[in-house]
């Protein structure tokens, strides 16, 4: 058997922590400061912010918010 696993594209703040090696309280300044944007770098959804892996890896590449 054969089994894929697929990283999420959208992972909580703690989990972003941990993968990437950010704190989360870094994570939360870049959203507060406005150093990210909601719909690239991050999601909002019922009350919980979501990173996007994605976002963050293009941010990282180009600087570009």
């Amino acid at each position: 058997m054969v089994v894929q696993v697929r990283t999420a594209e959208y992972v909580t703040i703690d989990l972003f922590a941990a993968i990437s090696g950010l704190t989360a309280s870094a994570v939360r300044n870049m959203i507060h400061e406005g150093k990210w944007t909601e719909g690239r770098q991050y999601q909002r959804r019922a009350g919980r912010v979501y990173v996007s892996l994605k976002g963050y890896e293009k941010w990282v590449a180009t600087g570009l918010v």
